[in-house]
C-alpha cells in the first residue's frame, strides 16, 4: 500500500484547488483547541473562508469517527469533513451516509446552530489524477451548501 500521507495529500490538494482561499497551516490557533477544556487537543486541517473548519481524513472508519468528534466540538459553526476513500472497510456511500448522520446527531444535540457536511471523494493518493476535477466539484458544492460565497 501507499504511505498514509499520500491519501491525505490528495485530499488537501483537492481542497486547495477547490478553493484558493483554503488557508492551510498558518491559522494554527484557529484549528487547534482542547475539549473538554484542558483535555484532549484536537488539531484540524484548516479553515476555509471566514468560518468553515475543515478536516481531511484518509484513514478507516474509526479515524473518521474521531474526526467527526473533533469537528463537532470545534468552536466554529460550519464544519466540513472530506473523506479520501483509501482505507474503508465498507462501501464509500454507506460510510458517507453514516458519517453524515453521526455528525448531524452530534450537532443537533450539542450545537443546534451549527452546520456540518461530509464529502466522500472518489479519488485517492493511488490515482490522484482521474477524479481530481470531479472531486474538486464535490468539495465546491459542499462549501456552497455551507454558505461559502
Amino acid at each position: 500500500g501507499l504511505p498514509m500521507g499520500k491519501h491525505d495529500e490528495y485530499g488537501k490538494k483537492v481542497l486547495s484547488m477547490a478553493t484558493e482561499r483554503f488557508q492551510h497551516w498558518f491559522v494554527k490557533e484557529d484549528r487547534t483547541y482542547k475539549y473538554p477544556p484542558g483535555g484532549m487537543t484536537a488539531e484540524l486541517d484548516g479553515v476555509v473562508g471566514d468560518d468553515i473548519i475543515v478536516e481531511v481524513e484518509g484513514l478507516n472508519e474509526k479515524q473518521i469517527r474521531g474526526s467527526i468528534l473533533d469537528l463537532a466540538f470545534h468552536p466554529r459553526t460550519k464544519k466540513l469533513l472530506v473523506i479520501v476513500p483509501a482505507n474503508l472497510n465498507n462501501p464509500p456511500n454507506a460510510v458517507q451516509l453514516t458519517a453524515q448522520k453521526l455528525l448531524d446527531d452530534l450537532l443537533s444535540k450539542s450545537r443546534p446552530e451549527a452546520l456540518g457536511h461530509v464529502v466522500m471523494l472518489r479519488g485517492t493518493g493511488k490515482d490522484p489524477q482521474t477524479f481530481l476535477n470531479e472531486d474538486c466539484e464535490r468539495v465546491r458544492k459542499a462549501l456552497a451548501l455551507l454558505g461559502l460565497q
